[in-house]
């Protein structure tokens, strides 16, 4: 049997060449964006920094749907089921390599936004424990939230897969069609129960009251939140472990 750990670290390393391709375009981009300020005389600190959060969260959404598209690729695939290691280990191992990949990502672009917002980030009077609850639990919630999608597009996935097993070729593609349908219509429902306890979080992130119980609510929410997202995981997790036991073949 293959070392879990073993195959963690080589996952992880396989899914960093696109973490490094993403950053690297962030930097250039960044760059270009810089000089393109300097020769036009319209360099401003904020809008530079807005402007480099703004290119974060193209490189977030964008690793977030190659990962996905790994994951999904993994189960039908003769490179990676015939490694000799259990459907569980194999799923766990898909997950967590993925989640490591996503939170070095996060590090680097934290590192690059702050160095690229250093300026307006001076102007910021908030303790250091707030700042670092503030890093930490936004990095727990952002974890909890791309890996519930990964888990639910996963399960979307190894559904349609299972049912495409008993149609013929030319039925598959409808089924497709209709699975996207029915997988956006339960986002929307799962969305829809998620709304009250983010719809808070951005409010008080937004709030102009900054009273000493604020940052500590904040920190609550986004942890409770995490706890929500994280039963939504392990509900979802099931299904997909039986799917991929008994019903998902290789292509």
């Amino acid at each position: 049997m293959t070392n879990t750990s073993v195959l963690i670290k080589t996952l992880f390393k396989e899914k960093n060449t696109t973490v490094h391709k993403i950053i690297g375009l962030h930097v250039l981009t960044l760059l270009i964006t810089l000089i393109a300020m300097i020769l036009e005389n319209e360099f401003n600190s904020i809008n530079f920094a807005n402007l480099s959060l703004v290119y974060g969260g193209i490189g977030a959404s964008t690793l977030f749907i190659r990962f996905a598209l790994r994951i999904e690729k993994m189960w039908t695939s003769n490179t990676y089921r015939l490694i000799p290691v259990s459907e569980s280990r194999l799923y766990a191992a898909n997950f967590l390599s993925a989640v490591a990949s996503f939170v070095y990502f996060l590090i680097l672009e934290v590192i690059i936004i702050g160095v690229s917002s250093i300026k307006p980030l001076s102007t910021v009077k908030l303790p250091t424990h707030i700042l670092l609850g503030y890093f930490v639990c936004g990095l727990i919630f952002m974890i909890m939230l791309v890996l519930t999608g990964w888990t639910f597009n996963c399960l979307a996935h190894l559904i349609e897969n299972t049912i495409s097993n008993f149609l013929p070729d030319k039925w598959q593609g409808l089924l497709q069609s209709l699975l996207y349908v029915a997988t956006f219509i339960l986002l929307l429902i799962i969305l829809s129960v998620l709304n009250n306890p983010i719809g808070t979080i951005i409010n008080k992130l937004f709030s102009p009251l900054y009273s000493a119980s604020t940052p500590l609510n904040i920190i609550f929410t986004l942890l409770m939140t995490s706890v929500f997202m994280l039963l939504w995981t392990v509900v979802l997790t099931i299904p997909n472990l039986y799917l991929l036991k008994h019903w998902v073949e290789t292509e």
